[in-house]
């Protein structure tokens, strides 16, 4: 589950951090209201075009399915007679849909760009530690909250004790206890530990740091910025 939000190869077009995060901050602006499928869908294919960019391909087929299915529900609740309670569950589903390209937006940020390529673009931008370091340790955060969440499922496993549909139904409570509770508890240490060896990294240090990474706004960058603010501008002042 986790996994997935973790570093996993180099986009065929070198695409700038800096540019990834705009376009996860225009994605979460786009999400704060409904616009028009159009629009939504347009969006939606940028954020495709960019994981297939990144080689993403297994998360980005699966990012179309769920969109795909979303929007056969969405013609089955404005086509199909069917009852209001129904059609309340239905509408749902709708929400989430809006959120599906901010979810991608992230995912290209965490799979595609490294920790070194985000702290040398925050250091281009003159940002204080105060958010390179939390952004540091959130990025390596996930992976090893993956692994964790492995561990606690394998331990779970050799106690006959494992997430399926007949544990979720008769005991609940003791399966989310087995889970959640130790996931808590080391999502506390891991925040410590990864804290602490940002800072031994050199991150707090009140001198400049060296980078290896090159990181440059080129014409891509540019061109994707002005693609995200032109959707979220029409999907704003749509209505």
């Amino acid at each position: 589950m986790f996994n997935e939000f973790s570093f996993q190869g180099e986009a065929f077009f070198k695409i700038d951090p800096r540019t990834k995060l705009l376009i996860f901050i225009l994605c979460s602006f786009d999400a704060l209201r409904e616009s028009r499928t159009v629009y939504q869908s347009m969006l939606f294919i940028v954020m495709f075009a960019l994981l297939i960019n990144g080689r993403q391909f297994a998360y980005a087929m699966k990012m179309l399915v769920v969109y795909g299915v979303m929007c056969g529900i969405d013609l089955l609740v404005l086509y199909v007679a069917l009852p209001e309670g129904v059609k309340l569950l239905l509408v749902g589903i709708r929400v989430f849909r809006m959120f599906l390209p901010v979810l991608m937006a992230f995912a290209l940020m965490i799979k595609t760009t490294k920790v070194s390529e985000f702290l040398a673009a925050f250091e281009k931008m003159h940002f204080p530690e105060e958010i390179t370091i939390p952004f540091s340790v959130m990025f390596r955060f996930f992976p090893t909250i993956g692994e964790e969440w492995d561990n606690i499922r394998n331990a779970m496993r050799f106690r006959g004790f494992d997430w399926n549909l007949k544990n979720l139904l008769t005991r609940p409570g003791l399966l989310f206890e087995c889970t959640i509770v130790p996931l808590l508890s080391n999502t506390v240490v891991i925040a410590d530990e990864l804290s602490a060896a940002s800072l031994c990294r050199g991150l707090g240090a009140k001198t400049g740091r060296s980078s290896m990474c090159e990181v440059r706004m080129g014409i891509l960058d540019v061109a994707l910025i002005g693609i995200s603010l032109y959707l979220t501008i029409v999907s704003f002042s749509a209505y």
